[in-house]
């Protein structure tokens, strides 16, 4: 493992403020030459900070999305967390201090629902309710895919419906 010089602005194929977002960087891992390694794995990159900036096919060039630091020569031992540490201590991401970074679970509880096992983005859900049974909600697309859960062991039921027990 070593540190290289940060690329330069005008060579990144991204503007820094997207890889605020780790569901962004972890992204960036597509064609990450080490998805056999133990530890460097896309998910744990991302949460360290890191995105994926190669220089050449195979290239393993990690960037945080703080302080810049760029890490190449990953090997099967290294771990995210402790490299960023050990070649960057004083990043405000590692040192847990605040930063732009929006955590995976915050995209994905702020996303828009959309039905199960949809194969694409279409299926984004456009209206919903209740009927006269607490314990269902209605769901349908603008394509007009129409679902119904059983959300009663999902929320809690502040009335009962005589007709739905």
């Amino acid at each position: 493992m070593r540190t290289e010089q940060a690329i330069t602005e005008q060579t990144q194929s991204e503007p820094i403020s997207l890889m605020y977002s780790e569901a962004n960087r972890r992204e960036t891992f597509t064609s990450w030459p080490h998805a056999g390694y133990r530890w460097a794995q896309p998910d744990p990159m991302a949460q360290a900070g890191f995105y994926h900036q190669p220089a050449s096919t195979g290239d393993d060039r990690a960037m945080c999305f703080t302080c810049s630091v760029c890490l190449v020569c990953w090997e099967p031992t290294d771990e995210p967390w402790s490299e960023h540490e050990r070649h960057s201590p004083n990043c405000p991401f590692v040192k847990g201090e605040h930063t732009q970074n929006v955590p995976l679970s915050v995209t994905l509880a702020t996303s828009p629902a959309q039905f199960p096992n949809s194969p694409d983005n279409s299926d984004k859900i456009s209206c919903y309710g209740f009927g006269s049974c607490p314990q269902f909600l209605a769901a349908a697309t603008k394509r007009g895919k129409i679902c119904i859960w059983d959300v009663s062991k999902m929320m809690k039921v502040r009335e009962k419906t005589p007709s739905c027990e």
